[in-house]
C-alpha cells in the first residue's frame, strides 16, 4: 500500500511539472492584489524567443510584456494585418497561462494626426489584436514613453495623449472588454530644448490636470535608460535613477490619487556610473548585484503593483538594444541576473498564489534553439 502510494504521488508530481497551471486566478500587481508581480520582457524580434517564453514559466513570471509595433505590421492603412510572426510566441504564452501586457508602439504615418495616433484607428488596431490575441493579454500600456517624439510618434502633447487613453478606454468598456488599460509609460529624460520630449513629472502633472486621477487606476513609467546604484536618490539635474518612482509617486499624491498604482513597465539594469564616481556595472556578477538590491527595493514600495526587466532573451545582432542586458545571453546561456531573479520570485512563494513547481535548475539553455 505504501509504495503504491508513493508511485501516485511521484505520477502526481510528474503531471504537475508538464501541465501548466493557470495563473490569472489572482494576478500580482494589478488593483484589489496585496502582492508584488514580477515580470520581463520577451522580444518578439529577438533571440532565442522560444526559450525566453520557457524561461518566464519557469521563473513563475506573473507577467510578461510584449512590444508590438503597430507600424511594423500594419505598414498601409487599410491593409492586412501581419500577426504571423507573433502567432506562435501568444500560442506558448496561452499554453503557458502567462499574463500578458501588450505595448503598443510605433504608430504608423497613415495613422498620424498633428496631435499624435488617431484615437479612432488605434481603437481598430487594439480591438483586432485582442479579437487575435484575447486568451493571454490582461493588460495594455498605449505608445509607452509618450513624453517623448519617439514613443509618441508627434510632438508630445498630454491633452492629445488624454483623450486618445480615454477613447480607448470607453470603447474597451462599451465592448465590455476587461483587459486593464496601464496609462503614461512615461520616460525620465535629460533636459531637452528640442520641444521633442517633454519631462515625465510636467507630462504627469498635466495628464492629472485633465483628469487622470478619475479614470487611470495604473500609471506606468519606463526606466530603460538610467543611471546609478539602486539606492541613489534624484536630484535636480538628473532624474533618471531607480528612485525616480519617489518623484512619479510625489506627484500622484500631490493630484490626491493614493489609491493609483505604479507599474515599472521597462527596468535595465544601468551600463554607465560615472556621473556617480562609481565603478560601471560592466561585469555580469555586478549587473546581478545590481538587479537584486533594485528587486529588493521595488518590492518594499507598497505602491509600486509590478516591475517587468528587461528582456529574458538578447535582441537581434543588429538591434540598437543589441548590447543590453537579457536574462539568456547572446551565445545562449544564462546570465548571473537569472540567479538573482529567480531568488528574489522565490520569496513570493511563501505565501502566495500559483507555487509551481518550475522547470530544471539547468543553469545553461540548449544553444541554437
Amino acid at each position: 500500500m505504501i509504495k503504491r502510494l508513493i508511485v501516485l504521488i511521484a505520477l502526481l508530481a510528474l503531471l504537475l511539472y508538464f501541465v501548466p497551471v493557470h495563473t490569472a486566478e489572482a494576478v500580482r500587481g494589478t488593483p484589489g492584489s496585496s502582492e508584488f508581480g514580477f515580470g520581463a520582457q520577451v522580444d518578439l524580434g529577438g533571440q532565442f524567443v522560444d526559450d525566453g517564453i520557457h524561461l518566464a514559466y519557469g521563473l513563475h513570471l506573473d507577467w510578461v510584456s510584449v512590444e508590438l509595433p503597430w507600424s511594423q505590421v500594419q505598414p498601409d492603412k487599410g491593409g492586412r494585418i501581419d500577426w504571423s510572426r507573433y502567432d506562435s510566441a501568444f500560442q506558448s504564452l496561452a499554453h503557458y497561462k502567462i499574463n500578458v501586457l501588450a505595448n503598443v508602439t510605433q504608430p504608423p504615418t497613415w495613422a498620424e494626426t498633428p496631435d499624435g495616433p488617431d484615437a479612432g484607428l488605434t481603437f481598430q488596431f487594439i480591438k483586432q489584436l485582442l479579437q487575435r490575441y484575447d486568451s493571454s493579454i490582461s493588460a495594455i500600456e498605449l505608445f509607452p514613453a509618450a513624453n517623448t517624439r519617439l514613443g509618441w510618434g508627434a510632438k508630445p502633447n498630454p491633452a492629445a495623449y488624454m483623450k486618445l487613453w480615454k477613447s480607448i478606454a470607453a470603447g474597451l468598456n462599451a465592448s465590455k472588454n476587461k483587459v486593464l488599460l496601464v496609462a503614461g509609460g512615461l520616460a525620465p529624460i535629460v533636459a531637452d530644448s528640442s520641444q521633442d520630449q517633454v519631462g515625465d513629472l510636467e507630462f504627469l502633472q498635466q495628464m492629472y490636470d485633465l483628469g487622470a486621477k478619475d479614470v487611470v487606476q495604473v500609471l506606468s513609467i519606463q526606466l530603460n535608460d538610467i543611471v546609478g546604484a539602486p539606492a541613489a536618490g534624484p536630484s535636480q539635474s538628473e532624474h533618471r535613477v531607480l528612485r525616480h518612482y519617489e518623484e512619479i509617486r510625489e506627484v500622484m499624491l500631490h493630484n490626491d490619487h493614493s489609491k493609483g498604482i505604479l507599474w515599472i513597465t521597462g527596468l535595465s539594469v544601468p551600463s554607465d556610473l560615472q556621473s556617480f564616481s562609481e565603478p560601471s556595472y560592466t561585469t555580469p556578477q555586478k549587473q546581478a548585484s545590481w538587479l537584486s538590491q533594485a528587486f529588493q527595493q521595488l518590492r518594499s514600495q507598497l505602491y509600486i503593483g509590478v516591475a517587468f526587466l528587461d528582456s529574458l532573451n538578447p535582441a537581434s545582432g543588429n538591434s540598437a538594444q543589441s548590447n543590453r542586458v537579457s536574462l539568456i545571453t547572446q551565445t545562449g546561456d544564462l546570465h548571473p541576473a537569472y540567479r538573482a531573479l529567480r531568488d528574489e520570485i522565490a520569496q513570493n512563494s511563501s505565501g502566495g498564489a500559483d507555487p509551481r513547481p518550475g522547470r530544471p535548475k539547468s543553469e545553461t539553455l540548449a544553444k541554437g534553439h
